[in-house]
């Protein structure tokens, strides 16, 4: 099996960041690197090697505008912790279902974290849309993401929620309980514009959350 590495950025001490990836590296076996922050986020992607799969950042260690800038500069998951951060915190994966299509990639995740890490187990969190073709998109999205749990015997249950995706959304992220939520990274057109998930995690964010930047190379149209 291919040897991951997870780079592990910290601001100005290597002890801000480099237990949780110790912990995070043991759990997974997978390499670490611990790296300096570099001023300009340009500079980020010099830090990330070809095994490189996994980024992580401290939530207290940087405003809401660098870390944003931090997480849109790299081209890898960032796994943003809180302080209270522990080994349980990888034993539930938590995956709000959206219905953009890009939505499917947090089940492509999950799996493949799943598969290093067989102990977790995954939760997929359905909302309740009243628009009919909304909530098809997201029925689509769902089935994606069973059919590729179910064909890795991947361990998960769904959970059907009464309210919409960004509700559901707002509720997962000031859950405290251990566990990790995966979210997609929006586009957004101007550095200091950000998206409506964005601000909702800005605003309720109170646990660990796996930030994942689209992936275009999936999304090749049909001729």
């Amino acid at each position: 099996m291919m040897k991951y590495e997870i780079v592990a950025f910290y601001k100005q001490e290597i002890e801000e960041i480099r237990e949780c990836a110790e912990n995070i590296g043991r759990l997974y076996g997978w390499r670490y690197r611990c790296e300096k922050i570099p001023g300009s986020g340009k500079l980020l992607s010099a830090c990330m090697g070809e095994d490189s799969v996994l980024c992580l950042l401290k939530r207290k260690s940087y405003s809401f505008y660098r870390l944003m800038k931090y997480v849109y500069a790299l081209n890898k998951p960032v796994l943003v912790l809180q302080d209270h951060f522990s080994a349980d915190t990888f034993q539930q994966l938590k995956i709000p279902v959206g219905y953009l299509k890009e939505n499917k990639e947090k089940g492509i995740w999950a799996n493949f974290l799943q598969r290093h890490h067989p102990g977790c187990r995954i939760e997929i969190i359905v909302p309740w849309e009243k628009d009919e073709h909304i909530a098809a998109m997201v029925r689509n999205n769902l089935a994606f993401m069973e059919r590729i749990l179910k064909h890795s015997e991947a361990r998960y249950e769904v959970v059907n929620e009464e309210k919409s995706f960004e509700k559901s959304l707002i509720k997962v992220l000031q859950d405290l309980s251990p566990g990790i939520t995966l979210m997609m990274r929006p586009f957004r057109l101007f550095p200091f514009y950000y998206p409506y998930t964005v601000r909702l995690y800005r605003k309720h964010a109170r646990s660990e959350v796996l930030i994942i930047p689209r992936d275009d190379s999936l999304y090749i149209p049909c001729h």
